[in-house]
């Protein structure tokens, strides 16, 4: 059931038949929605999207907007769908993450690297000396160990 506005959700379903196994949805009377959808190694889930408002229950803290809409990932255990971590990047303008993907190198550094596709409008922090910022949307790629 929505909060309101559109949330996001995620459902995992059998290959057989497509039976669900479980579903998690996130949301508040603001619009949050999943964009992207990627797998690792182990069957853990990495969803990107955006988000308005205030998300409870995507990790340990609540993830607010600082402004018009943020960008953010979330993980999600494979097994139950329970949130593992999550995080926000943006400012009172637009971002937005649109594509996720995780390398699929069998070993080393690079096994199960995410990879974050996105836009942004005014200045998006990743990290205290990583920030990008444009007046007018800017394409962005981020690279998150696992």
């Amino acid at each position: 059931t929505s909060a309101g506005g559109y949330d996001g959700f995620l459902v995992k379903l059998t290959g057989s038949d497509l039976t669900a196994l479980w579903a998690r949805n996130w949301g508040d009377s603001s619009n949050q929605e999943a964009h992207g959808v990627a797998f690792n190694s182990t069957g853990d889930i990495v969803v990107v999207g955006f988000l308005q408002g205030s998300v409870a229950g995507l990790s340990s803290t609540t993830l607010t907007s600082a402004g018009s809409s943020d960008a953010y990932w979330a993980k999600f255990s494979g097994t139950d769908g329970s949130s593992t971590c999550a995080a926000r990047y943006g400012d009172e303008l637009g971002q937005v993450a649109d594509i996720v993907a995780i390398s699929s190198a069998a070993s080393g550094a690079q096994k199960d690297m995410v990879n974050m596709v996105g836009y942004s409008t005014g200045t998006i922090t990743f990290a205290t000396s990583m920030s990008l910022t444009s007046a007018v949307p800017n394409g962005f790629v981020l690279q998150l160990s696992p």
